[in-house]
């Protein structure tokens, strides 16, 4: 016996019905899936965590005979995909050459340096170079949102005896700063100056 129109029409709902659930349901299952997928790819490569990269410009200026401008601009670039904060920047002028000998009232690198010369297990993986001069300098907030950059700048009276530099920079991480710990990224480079004689303003 034919099925009336009624009929079939119910029967046609009744399908759809249960076709339009299951679809929901797979359609759930598949952003729960999907964001689970995501978030422990997110977790896993660490892109929740705060990511800076640093760069120096270094300019020099003599300004009379014994003293020399020194411009440090911190190049600060956010790579990562959340907002990088900080209220904390010190930089660090250390000098290399000429060796300040033993009686200069810094740090003596002699023996240092022939130690290392003379070994091939190194005890120390980075010199303590004599410094110069440090400034930190305490901010409300330095704030940078992905894929945004900065350059904050430090001028520095060095001795125009001076031929090459260390510059060291410490920026910190208020994401994972404590009054126990200290947290921040660090970077440095080495600036040398010409090796033609030197013209200071007479």
């Amino acid at each position: 016996m034919a099925e009336n129109e009624p009929e079939a029409i119910a029967r046609f709902q009744t399908v759809k019905d249960v076709l339009g659930v299951t679809q929901s349901f797979v359609t759930v299952i598949a952003v729960i899936v999907g964001g689970a997928w995501t978030y422990k790819n997110f977790d896993k490569e660490r892109h929740a965590y705060a990511r800076l990269n640093l760069g120096h410009q270094v300019h020099h200026v003599f300004l009379t005979k014994n003293r020399v401008l020194l411009h440090v601009g911190l190049e600060l670039n956010n790579t990562g995909l959340t907002r990088v904060t900080s209220k904390k920047i010190t930089v660090w002028i250390q000098q290399i050459l000429p060796i300040l000998s033993c009686k200069s009232g810094y740090q003596c690198l002699d023996k240092i340096l022939d130690d290392a010369s003379n070994s091939l297990d190194a005890k120390d993986d980075i010199f303590e170079w004599p410094i110069l001069t440090k400034r930190t300098r305490d901010y409300d907030i330095i704030e940078l949102e992905p894929g945004e950059k900065e350059t904050v700048d430090f001028e520095f009276i060095v001795p125009d005896q001076a031929r090459v530099l260390k510059i060291y920079t410490y920026t910190r991480n208020e994401d994972k700063f404590s009054d126990s710990d200290e947290f921040g990224w660090t970077y440095s480079s080495y600036y040398s100056f010409p090796l033609a004689a030197k013209e200071a303003p007479k």
